[in-house]
């Protein structure tokens, strides 16, 4: 299974471990661009993450909020 993932933003709890725990269920794990996830205090490129999104064949999305 192919997820795309949509993490909170650019830190390793987001966006390392979700990956670790897929390579361990056999699962592939594709995410956006690192500059185009929000990094600290700056908002994410919605542009850039809604064309990163429509450009990508995946079977489920994962989205993250807060």
């Amino acid at each position: 299974m192919r997820i795309g993932l949509i993490p909170l933003d650019e830190r390793p709890v987001n966006v390392r471990y979700p990956q670790m725990i897929a390579e361990i269920a056999g699962q592939e794990i594709v995410l956006p661009p690192m500059e185009v996830l929000s990094q600290r205090r700056k908002p994410a490129n919605r542009n850039a993450l809604q064309s990163w999104m429509q450009s990508q064949a995946v079977d489920a999305w994962l989205v993250s909020v807060d």
